[in-house]
């Protein structure tokens, strides 16, 4: 049973994306260029491990979510950005418990931003293509949701 946002369960998140077809929405991207953007996600007070960062990268219809290990970055940009190659559309700035309970499904993602629980820099707007995209993708995603240990 992976553990939420370990490298076992991002590997798991990867696996179960990897033959899924996300379909293009059917309203132009509000984003600007769908078929490619990324996602930083930097989840403070992890058990264990500090603070965790993640980028998501969506790309045409395609999903892939990295653990980023840089723990020598001076800031969260430069460790979302860690490679210098890379930039992030959007950065999400949660703590683990509000991580926690958007993954369980314990919150909604617009209950999590109007309340506070969540931190938001750049292209909003990726945001709503994000989550119909996740949508869309739960359903290969029902194994690990269920077998994920928090």
């Amino acid at each position: 049973m992976p553990h939420f946002l370990s490298p076992e369960w991002i590997s798991a998140f990867n696996a179960a994306v990897e033959s899924a077809h996300i379909p293009e929405p059917d309203a132009p991207s509000l984003a600007g260029n769908h078929s490619h953007f990324t996602i930083c996600q930097i989840v403070t007070a992890g058990p264990e491990r500090g603070d965790i960062h993640t980028v998501l990268e969506v790309a045409a219809d395609r999903l892939h979510m990295t653990l980023l290990t840089d723990q020598n970055a001076s800031s969260d940009a430069e460790r979302c950005d860690a490679d210098k190659t890379r930039s992030c559309d959007v950065t999400i700035t949660l703590d683990w418990n509000a991580a926690v309970a958007l993954s369980r499904g314990e919150v909604s993602p617009v209950e999590a931003l109007t309340a506070g629980k969540v931190r938001v820099r750049g292209n909003v707007t990726v945001l709503g293509e994000v989550h119909q995209l996740l949508d869309a993708a739960r359903p290969y995603l029902h194994d690990l949701s269920r077998s994920t240990t928090y």
